[in-house]
């Protein structure tokens, strides 16, 4: 049970210093909000930027390994193919191989014959060309592949970030709410319970006027009954009671007067601040609308 403050004995200065007091509270609880908003926002952008940085990593690996399997593949083309020009010049030239006895008696038994046709160094240099062109091809046909094959990954990935990044907004947008809503309900509940506390004070002021009013009459009625022989001290006891009353009785009008201006100025705020909070929620939908327009702009560039 919450117990009541005792309001009506409080002076201007208690008044004042109490409703401060509550307004640096209230202005305490948004700066927190605020602050958590932005370490919201903080975190999202370094969640982001460490997502961009490791897919960039990985991506650099990858093409890094496929460079250096490209340049052994070459080195081990580059033999084959000086392995393959020193067996043809071995193969077609004849006086690169070594005379045997039945290669002599070979030369001997056709000695009248006509010697066959050498490959001239033309051709041979044609059939090079020709092998290190086809070379070629095949590498460049291989390399338009893999390129082809790192386009459509690179999508792949164009298409996972813009899903992350929707994700992350959404994220974002439902801690916005979030945060407005708390807000919301923590000014609500504020402004509320201020306001039916300063009701019950008022009923309280209310009721203890009608006491006093009750209690004033019935002296007063008590004094135009007494006896005109009644001793002059009564007489002087009774007009000090009722003018203690009626004192009494203007301080808790004042009182009254005091609260219901306190009450009005309260609902005024209340009224204040949500159309402040509506205007706000405003903005910021248009503010985060923009910022979502951007951030398509620049994925698409």
């Amino acid at each position: 049970m919450v117990v009541r403050p005792p309001i009506e004995t409080w002076s201007r200065v208690q008044l004042e210093e109490n409703f401060h007091s509550a307004y640096q509270q209230l202005q305490t609880a948004q700066k927190k909000i605020n602050e958590q908003e932005k370490k919201i926002t903080v975190l999202n952008t370094r969640l982001r930027s460490s997502v961009m940085e490791r897919k960039a990593k990985e991506d650099a690996y990858v093409v890094r390994e496929k460079y250096e399997e490209l340049q052994r593949e070459n080195q081990v083309l580059a033999l084959k193919l000086k392995t393959v020009k020193h067996q043809i010049l071995t193969y077609t030239t004849p006086a690169a191989r070594p005379i045997t006895a039945s290669a002599m008696t070979v030369l001997n038994f056709f000695s009248f014959r006509t010697p066959p046709a050498r490959i001239s160094e033309s051709s041979l240099k044609d059939k090079a060309a020709y092998i290190r062109l086809n070379r070629l091809v095949r590498e460049k046909n291989s390399e338009v592949a893999e390129l082809q094959y790192e386009v459509e990954r690179l999508n792949g990935l164009v298409v996972d970030l813009r899903a992350q990044l929707e994700q992350k907004s959404s994220a974002v947008r439902e801690l916005e709410v979030e945060a407005r809503n708390a807000r919301e309900r923590s000014d609500d509940s504020q402004y509320v319970g201020r306001i039916e506390l300063l009701t019950k004070q008022l009923a309280v002021i209310h009721s203890e006027n009608e006491v006093l009013k009750e209690a004033n009459e019935r002296l007063v009625k008590q004094s135009l009954s007494v006896e005109f022989d009644e001793s002059a001290k009564e007489q002087i006891e009774l007009r000090k009671q009722i003018s203690v009353l009626e004192e009494r009785i203007k301080d808790s009008e004042q009182k009254r007067l005091r609260a219901e201006h306190k009450l009005k100025a309260e609902k005024q705020k209340l009224k204040r601040a949500h159309k402040a909070d509506k205007t706000q929620q405003r903005e910021s939908a248009y503010v985060f609308q923009n910022v979502k327009i951007v951030n398509s702009f620049t994925i698409l560039f």
